[in-house]
């Protein structure tokens, strides 16, 4: 097995990346959960109307919601992974907690300019807390159908830079792709 950097393991014609895990995010993510579960309980033992009938039905789906996504982000902060494969000649990017998620496959011989690449998005919106979380984008890109793809979910520079050669080496792909 091979390591790059502190997040980035391969292993045969395997590579897991595994999520970033940012202590601000990790505690956010407790924090909102904890809020959460007070107004849950608050809710429950207030001796307050119970809402009913589509009230009830918007506030306990929306709270079933919420909590369902902070468990989520913890989940996926905690024991998340990107797993980069190559099978039958194609690249199969996926995005998992505990070896459960959604895969996206692309045929070698579409991908074109494969390189680092910042995630390019300003700081203060919503995409950008997504990927400093690696729920979304990626360090590395690649051109696939006209589409900008992205994987390798919030690397450091240097990481995303040696992954590439790394991939290149492994899955015999330099010919394919323009750098």
């Amino acid at each position: 097995m091979e390591r790059i950097g502190k997040r980035i393991n391969i292993t045969g014609t395997e590579i897991h990346i595994s999520s970033p895990k940012r202590t601000g995010a990790f505690l956010r993510c407790i924090a909102a959960i904890g809020i959460y579960l007070c107004i849950a309980v608050m809710t429950a033992t207030s001796g307050l109307t119970t809402p009913s009938g589509l009230t009830a039905f918007i506030w306990y789906g929306a709270m079933a919601i919420a909590g369902a996504w902070f468990a989520f982000c913890l989940t996926w902060l905690v024991v998340g992974r990107e797993v980069i494969q190559l099978r039958d000649r194609a690249l199969v990017i996926k995005r998992s907690i505990f070896g459960k998620g959604p895969s996206r496959s692309f045929a070698i011989s579409g991908i074109i300019d494969l390189r680092a690449s910042n995630f390019g998005v300003s700081s203060m919106s919503l995409s950008y807390s997504f990927a400093r979380m690696g729920l979304v984008g990626g360090s590395i890109a690649f051109e696939y159908n006209g589409k900008t793809q992205r994987f390798g979910i919030d690397l450091e520079e240097s990481d995303a830079k040696a992954l590439l050669v790394a991939i290149r080496a492994r899955f015999d792909i330099a010919s394919t792709v323009h750098s």
